[in-house]
């Protein structure tokens, strides 16, 4: 009886510490339910974690030292993007993630309505740091991008990045190598 106690009290030491293990981070949205609600592949889906994200940035140190700063402090990248989703689906997934995130402590930093196009980025803060921002993009030609980039992120190139007047549908990795080197 006493192994069969140790057993399960091994076990169940086991099983928490694999739960903790999967905690999702402060700033990390679980897109898995906008995944299971749309009930079709990503047409890009991208799900780097931390070690993916500190290879990119000590592949970048000594060719952009500032952009491997601002990459060393992401814990994780998660991009999903649908093409040709029906309305039906797509505007009230989008308005309730909008509602979870709101709802999650998450505030609203950009809002852009141009026709039946929405865009929306959403920043998650802590004391001090920036524990992740959400973009997510709803484009009237069925089209539904989500963008979530969490961590320790640096509030001072994130002001930077919003301030600078960046038009997020131009934007590319190019913009952000420039505005780290400024």
């Amino acid at each position: 009886m006493k192994q069969w106690t140790q057993a399960i009290l091994i076990l169940s030491v086991l099983l928490s510490q694999s739960a903790l293990a999967q905690t999702m981070l402060s700033g990390q949205v679980d897109l898995r339910p906008i995944q299971q609600s749309i009930n079709a592949t990503p047409e890009v889906n991208l799900n780097f974690g931390n070690a993916i994200i500190q290879g990119f940035a000590e592949g970048l140190r000594g060719s952009n030292d500032n952009l491997a700063d601002v990459l060393s402090t992401v814990a994780g990248l998660r991009v999903m993007v649908y093409d040709d989703i029906e309305s039906d689906v797509m505007l009230p997934l989008y308005n309730e993630t909008l509602s979870q995130l709101a709802f999650e402590g998450w505030t609203a930093a950009i809002e852009i309505r141009d026709d039946d196009d929405q865009v929306d980025v959403y920043i998650k803060e802590s004391v001090d740091f920036v524990d992740g921002i959400m973009v997510m993009v709803n484009e009237q030609n069925g089209d539904l991008v989500f963008v979530n980039i969490y961590g320790a992120l640096d509030p001072v190139f994130i002001g930077q990045v919003i301030s600078s007047g960046i038009n997020f549908g131009d934007l590319d990795l190019d913009d952000l190598k420039d505005l780290a080197q400024q």
